[in-house]
């Protein structure tokens, strides 16, 4: 899913406090449905997926862009893949040895 130009532009309005890139993910992540509106609400925040992309997409972390975005992602993404793709081994393993 590409992010349209009016996504970007209504994250660059908000003013919060997060970057551009941040505000996306603050903006779209479970539709919005988070507890997360200020940087300040981050490190309280529950949500351990939402906190780790709020650190990892952001221009503190060198992610300035939405291509650099889109690759952390993809890597996140691949990673997680793989260690699912392992707890699935494993889980066949444990139910072979039953």
């Amino acid at each position: 899913m590409l992010i349209e130009r009016e996504d970007i532009k209504m994250a660059n309005t908000q003013n919060t406090g997060f970057d551009t890139i941040q505000a996306i993910v603050v903006q779209h992540y479970a539709n919005g449905d988070h507890l997360v509106a200020l940087p300040s609400d981050v490190p309280h925040c529950g949500d351990g997926l939402l906190k780790y992309l709020l650190v990892e997409l952001s221009q503190s972390e060198d992610c300035g862009d939405i291509q650099a975005a889109v690759q952390r992602l993809d890597k996140s993404i691949e990673q997680l893949a793989a260690l699912k793709i392992e707890f699935e081994k494993a889980e066949l393993a444990q139910i072979a040895g039953q």
